[in-house]
């Protein structure tokens, strides 16, 4: 008896399900497509595969019964259909899938980018002032002058320069310093 039980269920896995999955605006075979064979009842995962180059997928050693087959794939709207496996067709061959690529408008993109608070030139430190936000009160963004910042000269002192009207200033005071690119 347990043997006679062991055929009838060994019959029952040898069942198996094929297709092939083609793109619908070009008619060309979709590879690499990912193929789940979902339970029917609760979607459980039975099999997942992959389709080939020829966009050819198959699933065998099938139970009987009711199954969903879904695809999904980068770029396409996701595919399901159901199938039955009866066990009087031992091959299922599935008609074609045709898949309908999705055409998303991206939205635009921003790119912004600021300056280091501290940078380190070889000579000197600099220190950025209009990107440091715990002086955002707007003190120092109120001063007349074009160019503000803190260095760490080669002394290792630490001075002011300031740029107003193309004159360079240092800790208040004019100064023959060069401004360079």
């Amino acid at each position: 008896m347990v043997l006679s039980a062991y055929n009838i269920n060994a019959q029952n896995n040898t069942n198996s399900i094929t297709g092939s999955i083609l793109d619908n605006s070009s008619n060309l075979p979709v590879f690499y497509v990912n193929v789940a064979l979902l339970n029917e009842v609760d979607s459980t995962i039975v099999d997942v595969t992959f389709s080939d180059k020829e966009g050819a997928f198959s699933f065998s050693n099938l139970k009987v019964g009711d199954y969903i087959i879904k695809t999904s794939y980068i770029g396409y709207d996701t595919y399901q259909e159901p199938v039955s496996v009866t066990g009087d067709k031992k091959v299922i061959k599935l008609e074609t899938f045709l898949l309908k690529p999705i055409a998303t408008e991206l939205q635009g993109i921003t790119i912004s980018a600021t300056k280091p608070i501290y940078m380190n030139t070889g000579e000197k430190i600099l220190y950025n002032v209009t990107e440091d936000p715990s002086v955002q009160t707007g003190t120092v963004a109120n001063k007349p002058f074009g160019i503000y910042c803190d260095t760490i000269n080669r002394s290792k002192q630490l001075s002011t320069i300031a740029k107003f009207r193309n004159k360079y200033f240092e800790d208040n005071f004019s100064t023959t310093m060069e401004y360079k690119n």
